[in-house]
């Protein structure tokens, strides 16, 4: 392969891991806004596993909780546990988050104060910096490493 085909491979790689990091940060921007999220009180209509997957494929195991609440005095149903949907390889880790939310409880719902139709009931956020940083290490390393290739790689010796 050409010398250039190498250096455009290398900052195609360097984008791309760019554009991911772009994403995670605009994700974080989000999950962080929402723990400033006003606080109202719910009530759970229904809460069960969901099973994806079976026989060959790994199986996993998904809480879904439906609540209702009012926020601005105006009713609202909501579905979303937290910021990301989490699914558990383990029916028991499941099944813990679901016992924390029986059916017919009151808990604390965090809704949107520009978009009240969206809600949360677990405002826990994990930050994504090592994983930022090492995305960031590589970006510049794809990228300098086409420059340096470009700028003193010879062919031809």
């Amino acid at each position: 392969m050409a010398w250039s085909g190498l250096v455009v491979i290398g900052v195609c790689v360097g984008g791309a891991y760019l554009a991911f990091l772009a994403f995670l940060l605009y994700r974080g921007k989000k999950a962080r806004a929402m723990l400033s999220w006003p606080e109202t009180t719910g009530t759970v209509s229904r809460s069960l596993l969901d099973r994806h997957g079976a026989g060959m494929t790994s199986t996993a195991y998904e809480p879904r909780v439906t609540y209702r609440y009012e926020a601005y005095g105006v009713p609202h149903v909501g579905t979303r546990l937290a910021f990301d949907v989490k699914r558990y390889p383990d029916r028991k880790d499941a099944q813990a988050v679901i016992d924390r939310y029986p059916e017919n409880s009151t808990v604390p719902v965090y809704f949107n104060p520009g978009k009240p139709e969206e809600a949360i009931l677990d405002r826990e956020y994990r930050s994504n910096w090592p994983l930022l940083i090492f995305l960031a290490s590589c970006c510049l390393i794809a990228i300098i490493s086409s420059i340096v290739l470009g700028k003193y790689y010879n062919p031809d010796g």
